[in-house]
């Protein structure tokens, strides 16, 4: 039943994308100035909007104060808000999401740009229907959230680089993980490389190909996915860095170090790479991997 529901509501998202794209970031007020304009910020329609479909579903409990409180928050995202927040907040109601945390993230919603909720509903559906991921509500949510409303980067890019690395995880001839599995290993993936607002899924795949074949250490699975995992959170040029670093060292006329070794080598010369970045955010918020505990997967069938 989940599948049918959410199988609809994903069609008619998509349909209403080629409008909802002209209400993105650059037309927000905090962005925006008088000759650049694209769209008004029709706030005043946007809360007449959110307060009336409030209003009208009785079964969410809220009462005129909270209905308009509620409403007056959804309206400060401006032009499409309204709209935003409806979708949003009866995506979750029908996958069965308690009625106050869902208007809470729906009211987020509405007040990011457009790419965000559209970025929300793809990974939520593909997280949560069957034919996709089949994973429970709980974790689909955080997923969604997550690589989201929750997310320092490019939401879109996110979306781009999560359905890419699930296939490849999924995939017997490359990884060959469950769907579910692959589900979470991918949004934890995507979420350590977030502040580099860079396609990570092409680097990973190539660190985690090279880690796994004969003209690399030939790492188990697991091994393999946790150290392309930890380079790539040095960013999308960290994966050159480790493969040359470890050929260097493993050579006989280099290094000459064991596969081991060389893969802790590779490890800290690729581990430098965000040095070289200009945004110090990154510096501070990546330079230690204590500070990126992984998220636990170990519930999930391999």
């Amino acid at each position: 039943m989940k599948t049918l529901v959410l199988f609809l509501y994903t069609l008619m998202v998509t349909v209403a994308a080629s409008v909802a794209h002209s209400y993105e970031s650059h037309d927000r007020p905090e962005d925006r100035l008088a000759s650049e304009v694209v769209e008004r910020c029709e706030s005043a329609k946007e809360f007449i909007t959110a307060y009336e479909y409030l209003r009208s579903h009785k079964e969410l409990g809220l009462d005129e104060k909270r209905s308009r409180e509620a409403a007056t928050e959804i309206a400060k995202g401006c032009t499409g808000s309204a709209s935003r927040f409806v979708k949003s907040f009866e995506l979750l109601l029908k996958a069965d999401a308690g009625p106050r945390s869902s208007l809470l993230v729906a009211i987020r919603l509405a007040n990011k740009p457009t790419k965000y909720a559209e970025t929300f509903t793809t990974i939520f559906t593909r997280s949560y229907l069957a034919e996709h991921l089949d994973l429970d509500y709980k974790t689909s949510f955080s997923l969604a959230e997550s690589l989201s409303v929750n997310y320092a980067g490019d939401p879109a890019i996110a979306a781009e680089d999560f359905t890419r690395l699930v296939k490849f995880c999924t995939e017997d001839n490359h990884i060959g993980l469950s769907k579910p599995r692959c589900g979470v290993i991918a949004g934890r993936i995507i979420k350590r490389a977030e502040n580099f607002q860079v396609r990570i899924a092409e680097e990973f795949m190539k660190v985690y190909e090279f880690l796994s074949s004969e003209k690399g250490p030939a790492a188990p699975v697991l091994d393999a996915i946790k150290i392309a995992e930890q380079v790539i959170a040095q960013g999308p040029e960290a994966s050159d860095n480790f493969i040359a670093a470890y050929k260097y060292s493993i050579d006989k006329s280099g290094l000459d170090l064991t596969a081991k070794e060389s893969v802790q080598f590779a490890k800290q010369i690729s581990g430098q790479t965000w040095y070289n970045s200009k945004n110090p955010f990154i510096e501070s918020k990546m330079s230690s991997e204590e500070r990126l505990p992984a998220q636990d997967d170990s519930h999930l069938p391999e």
